[in-house]
């Protein structure tokens, strides 16, 4: 974007080092660790296509649905790891231990996060500064992750996961960065 950080007037990632920490409450194994991420993909995953739908140009619709489809090979990816460490495939109990897709990566709610974009006046640009929000958050969360845990296996499919956080962050700010100057 023209003029870098001294020219971003949108959202700023907020709260200390352990802001988002929170979601591995409870977490106390690599499978715990798969479930979260899986549940916090398709909240994301839906997030995306619900953006999708309300703003629709070619330029935004492409990259909402590279988005959605990311979030869904994060997912996959993330049944994949399960079955290399475990020997098993996830089941739809397992999956229900997660609790849902209420949450996105970012660590906030769904629900909030669709109510105040469907609300009234919404812009693009105000959709997609919270997107690129929630890529910084879930960057930060991932990294916050990939230093507390030990396993190997883990670790790296958590830097793939931030390797493609970023790129989407890219994705992101380019689509912003084009809009603005229109």
């Amino acid at each position: 974007m023209d003029g870098g950080i001294e020219a971003w007037n949108g959202f700023v990632a907020t709260g200390g080092p352990q802001q988002g920490m929170n979601l591995l409450e409870g977490i106390v194994s690599v499978e715990d660790f798969v479930r979260l991420g899986m549940k916090l993909e398709d909240g994301t995953r839906i997030f995306y296509s619900e953006a999708k739908s309300i703003f629709s140009d070619d330029a935004s619709g492409k990259i909402f649905e590279m988005l959605v489809n990311a979030e869904k090979k994060h997912r996959n990816l993330l049944a994949e790891a399960y079955r290399h460490m475990t020997g098993a495939d996830l089941g739809e109990k397992d999956l229900e231990k997660a609790g849902g897709t209420d949450i996105m990566e970012s660590g906030e709610s769904l629900k909030d996060v669709l109510s105040w974009m469907k609300a009234e006046g919404r812009t693009m640009e105000e959709v997609l500064d919270l997107a690129m929000q929630v890529e910084t958050n879930s960057l930060d969360l991932y990294l916050k992750i990939e230093r507390e845990i030990d396993d190997k296996n883990s670790k790296e499919i958590l830097r793939q996961l931030i390797s493609e956080e970023k790129q989407h962050l890219t994705s992101l700010g380019n689509l912003l960065g084009s809009r603005l100057k229109d």
